[in-house]
């Protein structure tokens, strides 16, 4: 059995893993599972063509596939991959829990394995604008950033791919939903941002209150030497984000003294007054944007 809290240890050589649900995560947590040399069982409850085809590549590779329906054989496995679209709610979750299988998603999984810094993204709103954004900021000689999450590529296939090829000056921009952050248990960005939070998902979520405390799991274990940059000018992030272990940087379109970005009627401009973007140049149109 697997201990999913000893960060120290994270070996699934040998171990039999059930991946719930076959989409975009469920699939790179299979075959990074596999890579990993875990006896594999993935499980998804619809059956379609997509489905199909990915359930002929993977039992090409030796990995174990059922589509169409759950049945008893994914309470085989020790360790539990969620995909992010599995209700937390669900039977199948519950009876695992009361067998004490161990649950973690895809996001979590996938970072145990990652030795590079994790920029990630969250909010209701804007999240797939930001992180192309901060992607092509960090693309210079100095570092080399890869975007995934619940935009482009899983998670856990560009984790298999590293392992593969070993990059250097890597840098891991993720965009996070609010389901990819449920059964965290040890995932850690070096930076966090947080663009805002509105009413979302509440068909998922009994009230807003578990939405914002799934949103929050992003920084649960974060200290001194991590970053949180956040949208001041948003009432439950300004609430929620106080008296933090890290290092909490504010951005604004109102309120200065909190800023790490200031904008004028000129330019945005960083902390001490060095200029970043000159607003003639900035082709994005919106405030929100801004």
């Amino acid at each position: 059995m697997i201990d999913i809290y000893n960060n120290q240890n994270k070996e699934i050589n040998g171990l039999n893993v059930t991946v719930i649900g076959l989409g975009k995560s469920g699939e790179g947590a299979a075959y990074l599972a596999h890579f990993l040399g875990a006896s594999v069982f993935v499980s998804d409850a619809n059956s379609n063509p997509d489905l199909k085809e990915k359930s002929s590549h993977l039992k090409s590779v030796g990995i174990e596939v059922e589509i169409g329906n759950h049945t008893n054989k994914i309470f085989g496995g020790e360790l539990w991959i969620l995909s992010p679209g599995i209700p937390q709610d669900s039977t199948a979750l519950k009876e695992a829990k009361s067998k004490g299988i161990q649950l973690i998603s895809e996001i979590e999984f996938a970072s145990w394995y990652a030795k590079d810094p994790i920029i990630s993204v969250t909010g209701s709103n804007g999240k797939t604008t930001t992180v192309n954004l901060i992607k092509r900021m960090c693309d210079t000689d100095l570092f080399n950033p890869i975007l995934g999450g619940n935009v482009g590529t899983a998670f856990s296939n560009i984790i298999l791919n590293d392992l593969k090829n070993k990059p250097n000056k890597r840098i891991y921009v993720l965009e996070i939903s609010s389901f990819q952050l449920e059964h965290i248990i040890s995932f850690k960005p070096f930076i966090s941002v947080f663009l805002n939070i509105t009413p979302d998902h509440l068909d998922r979520y009994s009230n807003m209150e578990e939405y914002v405390k799934a949103k929050l799991n992003m920084i649960k274990n974060q200290t001194r030497e991590n970053h949180i940059i956040f949208n001041l000018d948003d009432f439950i992030l300004k609430n929620e984000l106080k008296n933090l272990k890290s290092q909490v940087h504010g951005f604004s379109l109102k309120k200065r003294n909190q800023n790490i970005f200031n904008v004028n009627a000129t330019i945005i401009y960083s902390e001490g007054g060095k200029k970043l973007i000159d607003l003639k140049d900035f082709a994005l149109l919106g405030k929100h944007n801004l």
